[in-house]
């Protein structure tokens, strides 16, 4: 499903509050009459419910975050209220003071208003709450209405409201997303941030396509990926193609360090204007048991509907080959593999691995890869453009350099050409010039051949 998305419109900062305080003053109204019914022990509202008694603020001829997007997920009046009341636990804790009156028989809260009240004096509505607002004593709308808090309701498929939760009592909390509070407030997407929760940090780049200098057949398998995400969401709205083929798309990349692939992954998401994030692995696996699964499970629940690529470097740290199962760890291991495996079938988006090595990944995992890039050690022609590219329009190159002998001599992958760039400018620098000098130019290469215990020609 779309997740939600950025309300293009030109933001009134005054309109869009004008408009928040109407849908404000709508659900104190009905607030109030809820609890004059209530505890008045007058009869619930009729089935009708809120529009024959108290009109709703109409949004269809407002600019505004706040109408936006109200309109854009078509939400009746029964969602509105949900969404109203999880606003006011944001923006306007005094909207459930009443909530806090005791019963003067039992000298408790009322029951029947649900929340939570802490000590602070915050009020943390619940399902209840809701069902209270919403359907007040009419107990056949109530039931109905629970279906507003079912996994598959937009609330949750649209990440409007945060998973249910549950307190040590088993009250289910109803709480606002930080993306949605936003979106409706500011009209700005949020981007997580990196955290324990969440162990992925988002990677940009700023350069091009013509920057990434591949072997052709490379090129080739890429060309592959761009199509999908060209045409992915034609694929997933066809009527037929979208029963017989799995959504998403998943992808290996393998070959040396340095040859690529986290630019790849980079541009991908430039060109088609996904967020690419790099998942921490050192934070994801655990010698614990089960805190591998959930630390996936949080990556995974965050990012579905998101249109982000999801980049797991040097993945065969946690997708690589299945162990024999000679102990109780082993087969916990094997497990956690398993658990990946479900949730990478089942994630809509595009998930790249990368690996230097093919041999090291999981074959159960191979089988699921729609395609396999290999991004190889490039060849001199290939290594001839890749120092071409590091040195033009930089600086200049002291003329007994030839490039063509450098990259005839020296198996380099782009990765450390650009490292051999940095130190012959840091060098050049310190001279106070901008020339390379050739005795710099084969130090730098020293350094960067020593890393894999080569020797220069």
């Amino acid at each position: 499903m779309e997740m939600i998305k950025q309300v293009e419109i030109e933001h009134n900062p005054d309109v869009n509050a004008q408009i928040i305080k109407e849908e404000c003053d709508w659900i104190i109204r009905i607030r109030d009459l809820r609890i004059q019914t209530h505890f008045n022990k007058e009869e619930g509202m009729s089935p009708k419910l809120i529009s024959g008694f108290i009109t709703p603020p109409n949004l269809q001829e407002h600019e505004g975050y706040y109408a936006a997007f109200v309109c854009r997920y078509n939400l009746n009046e029964v969602e509105r209220l949900v969404i109203a009341m999880a606003l006011m636990a944001r923006i306007q804790q005094s909207f459930f003071k009443p909530f806090f009156a005791v019963d003067n028989d039992t000298n408790h809260p009322f029951p029947d208003t649900g929340g939570i009240r802490k000590n602070n004096g915050r009020f943390l509505p619940t399902v209840e709450t809701a069902l209270f607002i919403v359907a007040g004593k009419n107990t056949s709308k109530q039931l109905e209405y629970q279906s507003l808090f079912d996994p598959d309701h937009l609330f949750y498929t649209q990440r409007i409201l945060e998973p249910l939760s549950t307190d040590k009592e088993g009250e289910r909390i109803i709480n606002l997303t930080d993306e949605a509070f936003r979106l409706m407030t500011q009209g700005k997407e949020l981007k997580p941030e990196y955290s324990s929760n969440f162990p992925a940090s988002r990677i940009e780049t700023a350069l091009d396509w013509e920057d990434l200098v591949t072997e052709a057949i490379t090129d080739e398998d890429i060309e592959e990926l761009k199509l999908w995400l060209m045409c992915r969401h034609q694929l997933s709205a066809h009527q037929i193609l979208s029963k017989k083929l799995t959504k998403g798309y998943r992808c290996l990349f393998y070959g040396p360090s340095g040859t690529g692939k986290t630019l790849a992954a980079s541009l991908l998401g430039k060109q088609y204007g996904m967020d690419v994030y790099r998942v921490d692995l050192s934070m994801i696996v655990s010698k614990y048991i089960g805190e591998t699964e959930k630390n996936l499970s949080n990556i995974f629940d965050k990012a579905e509907d998101q249109n982000w690529i999801l980049f797991f470097d040097e993945g065969d740290a946690l997708f690589g080959k299945r162990v024999n199962t000679s102990s109780s760890n082993d087969r916990y291991a094997n497990q956690e593999i398993s658990y990946l495996l479900q949730r990478i079938e089942n994630y809509n988006g595009l998930i790249v691995l990368a690996s230097n090595y093919k041999v090291n990944m999981d074959d159960a995992f191979i089988r699921r890869f729609q395609s396999l890039v290999h991004f190889p050690m490039p060849k001199p022609r290939t290594r001839l453009e890749l120092w071409k590219k590091a040195f033009e329009g930089s600086l200049q190159l002291e003329d007994k350099i030839s490039l063509w002998d450098i990259a005839k001599k020296n198996e380099l992958a782009g990765g450390a050409i650009a490292n051999v760039l940095r130190y012959c400018a840091l060098k050049a620098f310190a001279r106070e010039s901008d020339l390379v000098l050739l005795d710099d130019l084969e130090a730098g290469i020293k350094k960067e051949l020593r890393k894999d215990g080569k020797s220069s020609s």
